[in-house]
């Protein structure tokens, strides 16, 4: 509003406001801005945004004004990717918020535990990421009712600054991420950076890029994500380094900033040139 008063222009990125997932949590609260707040937001935009296609889809559903499809974009973590075809260690690992609706940890380790079921392997689950205590408390009643071994099945690993963070990824096998909503997703971003396969479920924005490239799995349910699992522990050393190099080669040819960088600055230019001609 204040921008808008002050005849300041500015590019909106909604990222994932307008996904029906993501409308479902507090849907009534979130009906009430985004028919007030969001529409003003959107009508007096000079640009809008879409980071992926299928949030380009939501934000028209709203919205007429043109919109400007430019994926974010993840830096280069260059020991990281000295290391992705080092020997990974017999584990998956998921990073993000401990929301357990939106990035479906709940799917995650139902899926986790069926698999150990059917394995003989000892696999470990890494869950790395910033938590409020009653959403770790909530986590840890669904590892307990799910017989998985807490320091043994599943590492609560918590935030981790980046280094850290990059390390866990690097030594893991395969990054898991079954989300029932994301705007991107810079996790599953950035496993692919460090070459690493992964498994997401079909609500994450960007599974065209990993079905396209082989990179990994798409899954709609547990079954599947838990299948999925099986499939990764069991390819051939050849075949499972062919899908690392497929998720090196994803990153690199559509979110490295080499890519995405002109496309922004392309985007803020034809902004500021409008703006003159008029």
């Amino acid at each position: 509003y204040h921008l808008t008063q002050k005849r300041i222009p500015y590019i909106f990125t909604p990222h994932d406001s307008y996904s029906p997932e993501s409308l479902k949590k507090k849907w009534f609260l979130k009906k009430i801005l985004l028919y007030s707040t969001e529409k003003y937001i959107l009508r007096h935009a000079h640009a809008i945004q879409a980071i992926t296609s299928i949030g380009n889809k939501h934000i028209k559903s709203y919205s007429n004004q043109q919109t400007k499809l430019v994926h974010n974009f993840i830096f280069d973590q260059e020991e990281s990717t000295l290391k992705m075809y080092a020997n990974p260690e017999k584990q998956v690992c998921f990073i993000g918020r401990f929301d357990i609706y939106q990035k479906g940890i709940d799917l995650l380790l139902e899926a986790f535990s069926q698999f150990l079921g059917k394995t003989n392997q000892e696999i470990s689950l890494k869950l790395i990421g910033p938590s409020k205590q009653n959403e770790l408390i909530q986590v840890n009643k669904i590892i307990k009712k799910k017989n998985l071994r807490i320091d043994n099945d599943v590492f609560i690993l918590g935030f981790l600054e980046n280094s850290l963070k990059y390390q866990n990824l690097s030594a893991s096998y395969v990054y898991m991420q079954l989300s029932r909503y994301e705007g991107f997703s810079y996790s599953v971003v950035e496993a692919l950076s460090c070459g690493k396969p992964v498994i997401i479920s079909h609500y994450i924005p960007i599974h065209n890029y990993i079905e396209k490239y082989e990179a990994g799995f798409v899954v709609h349910n547990i079954e599947e994500a838990s299948q999925a699992l099986e499939k990764i522990f069991q390819l051939s050393p050849d075949a499972y380094y062919q899908m690392c190099a497929n998720a090196r080669r994803c990153y690199l040819e559509n979110f490295h900033p080499d890519i995405i960088l002109p496309l922004l600055l392309e985007m803020y230019q034809s902004v500021f040139y409008s703006l003159q001609e008029k």
